[in-house]
């Protein structure tokens, strides 16, 4: 074996080890095999050769996410786009993702049910304090001004307020 097929080798086991832990987009992957100091035009080879072979697959890994995003953790579009462009995921990618994920969804019914499941013990009693957390909450998840605005326009039930 030659010097080159040498360190070859030793990316794809780097790269095989990484992957079985977890899912990688292929720039999550070029960035940690970088830090264990291979050679950047090597790694580039061996990230389109995993790409053939399906062991990359950043669509797949943008779809796992954005479900998971908005089935757990309640993100709106938004917060699963700004999770996929952190990982790395090409805009064409994360558009069509986004697109298949979210076109059913609708967004003031998604945080209004996120504030019922945070708040089914009740409400603080200060209601300018409710409306400033419940503002917060559905801000850090990625909902949009206009959306949380119409959720905190409703009471949640009719003996809720905000």
């Amino acid at each position: 074996m030659t010097e080159e097929e040498v360190s070859l080798t030793k990316i794809r086991a780097a790269a095989l080890a990484l992957l079985t832990r977890r899912a990688y987009t292929a720039k999550e992957l070029k960035t940690r095999l970088q830090k264990k100091g291979f050679p950047p035009e090597e790694i580039g080879g061996v990230i389109s050769e995993f790409r053939e072979k399906r062991y990359l697959d950043d669509y797949a890994y943008a779809l796992v996410l954005a479900q998971d995003g908005l089935k757990r953790k309640g993100w709106a579009r938004r917060r699963a786009d700004l999770a996929l462009k952190e990982k790395g995921v090409g805009p064409a990618e994360r558009e069509q993702v986004l697109n298949l994920v979210y076109s059913p969804t609708d967004e003031v019914k998604l945080a209004r049910d996120l504030m019922r499941k945070k708040w089914r013990r009740g409400l603080p009693p200060d209601p300018l304090k409710a409306r400033r957390q419940a503002a917060g909450y559905l801000a850090r998840r990625g909902f949009s001004a206009e959306t949380i605005a119409q959720v905190l326009r409703k009471p949640l039930s009719d003996e809720e307020e905000f």
